[in-house]
């Protein structure tokens, strides 16, 4: 089994497919644009973090040569305190 990583950053979403012994397989990264309309306020279109998502994942286990079948579980790290809404339809941020 695999451990498929996804780390939204502050900067970028980063993707990975490891072993269960640690050993990175495959990886992916993608920016994220980061806007600033006050001081001490930074904003991010949750969008974006979902298109990064959608782009780094299927890149990172391309990249390790596997499906994502493969994968035993998502270990998913969110740096951004904000939660999220998905519409379960679409699965889309709402």
């Amino acid at each position: 089994p695999l451990i498929l990583g996804i780390d939204t950053g502050s900067q970028s979403v980063r993707s990975g497919v490891f072993n269960l012994q640690g050993a990175l397989l495959g990886a992916a990264t993608h920016p994220l644009t980061t806007s600033y309309p006050r001081v001490t306020w930074a904003e991010q279109d949750a969008e974006e973090w979902w298109k990064a998502v959608r782009t780094t994942v299927p890149a990172a286990l391309a990249q390790a040569g596997v499906r994502g079948a493969d994968t035993a579980a998502p270990a998913i790290t969110p740096a951004p305190c904000s939660p999220i809404a998905m519409l379960l339809i679409t699965s889309r941020p709402h």
